[in-house]
């Protein structure tokens, strides 16, 4: 199953238009953790948007990303909006290992930041990470990163939001342009489109296969 929707900066989707906007109580919450808004499930079904960045690069990585993007639109808690192409991709910091397969998908999620980072390494599990066996940069079957969370910028000691670094990636940022430009990144205020410009991170990405997980 394909999806082209394109989720803009401004228009998060028919269904949370009257729920949810980057300026609303729940993202202030969640810019002060002191407040405890960080984890559980959030007041409305469907209540945020999250980028999810998803990348492997061993054993079958392609069929386990798709199969990471079907688990989580299984979760009743969340809602895929889009999915972009998958690409593939030249690694970064280590050199000598096969190239990943990446890709970002949108989705809407009553999952507050922590509670969804839970579920998203719970996936990755299943999929055969074993992070105590990895090394920095190095190779994996599974890797989904919690990029952004509408607006909110986090820090926690388990979770930075925005992802740290989104913008010296170009993996992450060709998938995150295609599927919305003009989205602004929560802690400089730069479009995707001018931040992929500007990075300095000169690694290939190439596309190799259109949206879908099945």
């Amino acid at each position: 199953m394909a999806l082209t929707t394109t989720v803009g900066a401004a228009d998060p989707g028919p269904s949370l238009k009257t729920t949810h906007t980057s300026t609303d109580d729940a993202t202030i919450r969640f810019d002060q953790p002191r407040h405890g808004q960080v984890d559980g499930i959030g007041p409305f079904p469907g209540s945020a948007i999250a980028w999810i960045g998803v990348g492997s690069n061993i054993h079958s990585p392609l069929g386990r990303c798709r199969r990471a993007i079907a688990l989580l639109a299984q979760n009743h808690q969340i809602r895929l909006l889009a999915l972009s192409s998958w690409y593939h991709t030249q690694p970064v910091g280590f050199k000598h290992q096969p190239w990943f397969i990446n890709a970002v998908a949108c989705l809407a999620t009553s999952l507050l930041p922590l509670a969804l980072l839970r579920l998203l390494q719970r996936v990755e599990c299943r999929l055969g990470r074993n992070r105590r066996r990895e090394f920095k940069n190095g190779p994996r079957p599974m890797d989904l990163d919690l990029l952004m969370y509408d607006q909110c910028q986090l820090h926690h000691p388990r979770l930075t939001l925005p992802h740290p670094r989104i913008t010296r990636r170009r993996f992450v940022l060709v998938p995150l342009a295609e599927l919305s430009p003009t989205l602004l990144h929560p802690g400089c205020g730069k479009t995707i489109d001018l931040l992929l410009k500007e990075t300095d991170d000169k690694s290939r990405v190439e596309p190799m296969a259109p949206p879908g997980w099945r």
